[in-house]
């Protein structure tokens, strides 16, 4: 292991916060901020690869958050611990082993999570994670649920909204990861691979899908 990785809390260099480094800091009694808990999600879920301690990791951010509330009464979060919620729900439903799994995570989202932590860009993220999760595992199963999700999201106006409203809630804050940036242009490309699956296009009003042909204008923008 690169010894740098096991240094914590740099401003300048990103250094690696995983499960076994977030329990010794628990138990030396050390304060443990949300967005430490988001960087071991992300470790452990894209990194090591191990889900199990990643959703341990959201069990800790949930209980951070909602310690808050039960605490404060009308409390508002940061705008920073909202977004380290999305981008947490996101990831769990992008890294998640299983589309089940994944549907899991998702359904958590669009059930339980209210505005301002819900909103159109974070909507749209959870929905293309779970696209791709799906697509991935490339049998004719999967790619018919796939297509459910990508019907839905179409019906839901998904190319309607103002694509500045996509763009800015994971781009506004210095460090922000790249794959949150552009988001409609993300939903695109993820959903290629189901277009081409069943020969389908976006229809003409970008409401729902037509049968592809060799005039389609496929993601034109």
């Amino acid at each position: 292991m690169n010894p740098s990785r096991q240094h914590y809390g740099s401003n300048n260099n990103y250094h690696a916060i995983n499960y076994d480094a977030i329990e010794e800091m628990k138990r030396n009694n050390k304060f443990i901020s949300p967005h430490f808990l988001y960087r071991g999600i992300v470790e452990e879920a894209k990194i090591r690869r191990n889900f199990p301690n990643a959703e341990s990791l959201f069990k800790d951010l949930e209980d951070f958050l909602n310690e808050k509330e039960k605490l404060h009464p009308n409390y508002v979060h940061s705008p920073r611990d909202v977004q380290t919620l999305q981008k947490s729900v996101a990831t769990l439903v992008r890294y998640a082993p299983t589309p089940e799994q994944s549907l899991q995570y998702a359904t958590y989202f669009f059930q339980s999570i209210q505005r301002p932590i819900r909103n159109a860009a974070t909507e749209l993220i959870v929905f293309t994670n779970l696209i791709y999760s799906y697509s991935i595992r490339g049998t004719q199963k999967s790619m018919e649920d796939a297509l459910s999700i990508l019907e839905l999201v179409l019906s839901q106006g998904v190319f309607k909204i103002d694509r500045n409203l996509y763009n800015s809630t994971f781009a506004s804050q210095q460090g922000s990861a790249s794959t949150f940036r552009d988001s409609l242009t993300v939903f695109e490309t993820v959903s290629k691979k189901v277009l081409a699956w069943f020969k389908l296009d976006f229809s003409e009003d970008r409401m729902s899908l037509v049968p592809a042909n060799t005039s389609s204008r496929h993601f034109s923008h």
